[in-house]
């Protein structure tokens, strides 16, 4: 997941620097998917993982923190886009700029509290995993590595 964050930064700087407006409209695209599929993950096997490691049923505070920042990140990207289509270049630098700190600082916690969790004291056998990623991408792990080396 830590190396998915390092593609999404990859994918949002093209984006962010592309000044064709339709190359961009094609990057937004390709970005948000990644996000929508990047939250999925989350949202369907890392935080039940989560909840079943602390015995809770319910989302504990830091799955309803973490899913309030997915809700602001794609709110903040669906922002960008409509600056990107009117044409508003000072908002969009600006939204941009704002954009890249949120989600710095939210990759950063991921990085280090959720993700140092799972990798440390969650396990799932690397064939479920295999199973549940393909189950949202539609392709196996290998395809998706060689699609974030592009």
């Amino acid at each position: 997941m830590i190396e998915d964050h390092r593609h999404l930064d990859k994918l949002l700087f093209n984006f962010l620097n592309e000044k064709d407006i339709n190359e961009s409209r094609i990057l937004f695209q390709r970005l948000r998917d990644r996000f929508d599929k990047h939250f999925r993950i989350e949202d369907e096997i890392l935080f039940p993982l989560f909840r079943k490691y602390l015995g809770v049923e319910e989302d504990t505070g830091l799955i309803t923190k973490r899913h309030d920042e997915h809700n602001s990140i794609l709110k903040l990207l669906d922002m960008l886009f409509y600056f990107l289509n009117t044409k508003n270049s000072e908002q969009f630098i600006a939204t941009g700029h704002n954009f890249k700190k949120f989600l710095s600082k939210h990759q950063e916690r991921e990085d280090k509290t959720e993700y140092s969790l799972y990798n440390n004291s969650i396990s799932i056998s690397d064939e479920e995993w295999e199973k549940k990623i393909k189950s949202i991408y539609g392709m196996s792990l290998d395809e998706i590595e060689k699609l974030r080396r592009i």
